[in-house]
């Protein structure tokens, strides 16, 4: 532990210490004896006793370094800094997938029904996209997923984001369909959508690969394999995101995530947060800045919940992600010149 104060000793602080797991603190204390001297270092041993992890659970080790007694710019606690490790101790479970009754298929006039007593999913096959996904009757998925270059500009983009908009177009970006295929397996349905990812007018993009796997349980698994193309030498210099998005039922207001919380945070950020599981809503994971700009955004998040208060639809990912929720789309909030001028999008986005 060092000391960076330039004439204050550690002996008016202590240490505190946390070990946390699926939301839940395993153990915890206190180290009272900090005594560096300023510019100095001392080396502090955490006197945790054993614990017993569960299965895939991630365990992380909180330090907070806080004041011991009240002083005139502070209260007794307040704290100074903090740091969180991930531990190394973890037991990982392969959990079998449940089974469920048979998944039946029909295409009509362009879309392609995939459902069975708990869940029923909708492909259009000539424009290549997921329509919909529904499960026990409650309506999920609207739209998507669909790749994106784009983001609500920020205040520091300000020499960035006329290139952006105004000679590469990445606001203005389109998936064409170039080839739907689907296939009846043993153990589930799995579907292909081939497409080519573009904004108006650019010699680059993207050539992606859209694979579902559709199962009896009630689950969906996609992944996507986006190769770049270049045709030209006219590129813009980096992008401001490369991700998907989608668009979900209106209802699903409630939020729950593993990752970097509680508040908004990105990389030049994220020291201000931990990892741990928060619950939240849409609208309580936006911030209301005074100039409508890119907002709420959570780093490293390992799954995410969305949903009504009864149901809620469960996503997770092989690594960590950047994560939004939001009740405006980009484009409403880019277009915006005051916060009253926003308008909610008839999706959770």
């Amino acid at each position: 532990l060092k000391n960076y104060y330039t004439f204050r000793t550690l002996e008016g602080l202590y240490l505190y210490w946390q070990i946390k797991g699926a939301g839940q603190v395993v153990c915890e204390g206190t180290v009272e004896s900090l005594s560096a001297g300023p510019g100095e270092s001392q080396r502090v041993q955490i006197p945790y006793g054993k614990y017993n992890p569960q299965p895939n659970v991630r365990y992380y080790l909180n330090l907070s370094v806080r004041e011991k007694e009240d002083l005139p710019y502070a209260k007794k606690g307040h704290e100074i800094t903090h740091v969180q490790f991930e531990l190394e101790e973890k037991v990982v479970q392969v959990i079998e997938r449940p089974s469920g009754e048979p998944l039946r298929t029909a295409e009509e006039e362009g879309i392609l029904t995939i459902e069975n007593d708990r869940l029923c999913v909708k492909f259009h096959t000539v424009f290549g996209r997921l329509l919909s996904v529904a499960a026990e009757g409650e309506l999920y998925l609207t739209e998507g997923p669909e790749m994106t270059v784009y983001r609500a500009t920020i205040d520091n983009d300000m020499y960035k984001k006329d290139d952006w908009m105004n000679k590469y177009f990445i606001q203005l970006s389109s998936e064409q369909n170039e080839g739907f295929s689907w296939e009846e397996q043993k153990d589930r349905v799995s579907v292909t959508i081939r497409k080519y990812f573009g904004c108006l007018n650019q010699s680059w993009g993207y050539e992606c690969a859209y694979e579902y796997s559709i199962y009896p349980c009630g689950q969906m698994e996609v992944r996507l394999d986006a190769r770049e193309i270049q045709r030209g030498k006219l590129e813009p210099e980096f992008l401001p995101r490369l991700g998907i998005k989608m668009r979900g039922n209106r209802l699903l207001q409630k939020t729950v995530w593993e990752g970097m919380g509680p508040g908004e945070n990105y990389p030049d950020s994220r020291q201000a947060c931990q990892m741990d599981i928060y619950k939240s809503t849409v609208d309580a994971m936006g911030v209301n800045y005074v100039y409508p700009q890119e907002n709420g955004h959570r780093e490293d998040v390992y799954w995410f919940g969305i949903g009504n208060g009864r149901k809620t639809l469960l996503c997770t990912m092989e690594s960590p992600l950047g994560l939004n929720l939001s009740n405006y789309t980009d484009e409403n909030i880019e277009n915006a010149a005051h916060p009253f001028e926003m308008e909610q999008a008839e999706d959770v986005i």
